[in-house]
């Protein structure tokens, strides 16, 4: 498989381990010293993957402001309506996160045949965008871990920063109605629940981490093929259950599907834990932080949910607290599995 990445790195100063890569995003021709290649790839996945969240969730939250500051000055909708969009756009985000993790998971190769380039514009229509692993043309070893770590640190960026624009607004929103002496009651819809709030966090967090690592491992059509598959036999299931049965077959149904759902899920993640600690991908400490982290989120979804929570949110809030941990084992063993292909 011939491979070829957009950052070269050499080793500026072999005394102090420091490297100097030559962009190809930013316009300036000056070479950039990194600390490590490792660095030196985050600053590259960043500037052309992770901030394309941020900025698309920027624009869509500018002009959903602008749309709903002027029905309300025309008296087209309320305060209160208002506030649920805003809950509403928080969901939002994790949607567009679905197509930010498609676009993290791809090898962009900036490089044409015969040529060096320092502007992505310059050669934008000649980029061929891959499936395929990248090398990454530095001194030091850079392995598959290595690799994933920064991958990671950018999906975790770019969440976030997502999540704090959004939150920007959702203050903004909540002082204006405390001004106007509208104060939401109650504070959360009950249709909503106070654990959307956590999900715009955890939701973008999931889409990039998890499409990511399937993007990838270089296979990602079939993988998606798959879970397109049962998602399609899930809801035709559920369409003839409801149409063949009363309404409370078709809960049970479904409650039934989201707990063999969740247990299978949990299996893979502790099989793929177990595969990343046997080829090293994997330390103790991540290992202790992401059991500690699951079973944290777990126990919190359990506090927080109301006292006459359908029993369906309990496999749910397992299914969604292995998601978040499960890109710190996938994400390495997908780029081992492409790389070695």
């Amino acid at each position: 498989m011939v491979v070829q990445f957009s950052v070269p790195c050499s080793l500026a100063n072999p005394r102090s381990g420091s490297f100097r890569c030559s962009g190809v995003v930013r316009a300036s021709s000056a070479d950039e010293r990194f600390r490590s290649a490792a660095a030196a790839h985050f600053w590259y996945e960043w500037q052309v993957k992770g901030i394309a969240l941020p900025l698309v969730t920027l624009l869509m939250l500018f002009f959903a402001a602008l749309g709903g500051l002027a029905a309300w000055y025309m008296q087209e909708s309320n305060l209160n309506s208002l506030y649920q969009g805003v809950l509403f756009l928080g969901g939002l985000v994790s949607a567009l996160a679905c197509a930010a993790g498609f676009f993290l998971g791809l090898e962009v190769d900036a490089k044409p045949t015969g040529q060096r380039e320092t502007q992505l514009g310059d050669s934008l229509s000649d980029t061929p965008i891959e499936s395929g692993m990248g090398s990454f043309l530095s001194s030091h070893p850079f392995t598959s871990r290595d690799y994933a770590n920064a991958i990671l640190r950018t999906a975790a960026q770019s969440a976030l920063l997502a999540w704090l624009l959004w939150f920007v607004v959702f203050a903004g929103s909540l002082l204006i109605m405390w001004l106007s002496k509208q104060f939401p009651n109650p504070f959360m819809p009950r249709d909503i629940g106070v654990l959307d709030i956590p999900m715009t966090i955890l939701g973008p967090w999931i889409a990039l981490a998890n499409l990511g690592s399937i993007g990838l491992s270089g296979r990602g059509a079939k993988v998606l093929f798959a879970l397109v598959s049962c998602f399609v036999g899930y809801c035709v299931l559920m369409g003839v259950v409801n149409h063949f049965t009363n309404s409370l077959v078709a809960v049970q149904t479904r409650t039934v599907c989201t707990t063999i759902a969740s247990v299978l899920i949990v299996i893979f993640v502790i099989g793929a834990y177990a595969q990343a600690w046997r080829k090293k991908h994997v330390t103790l400490r991540t290992l202790f932080a992401a059991s500690l982290t699951a079973c944290g989120l777990a126990v919190t979804a359990y506090w927080l949910l109301p006292t006459d929570a359908h029993i369906i949110f309990y496999p749910t809030i397992i299914l969604f607290a292995a998601f978040v941990v499960l890109p710190f084992a996938s994400m390495p063993l997908a780029i081992a599995w492409n790389r070695h292909r």
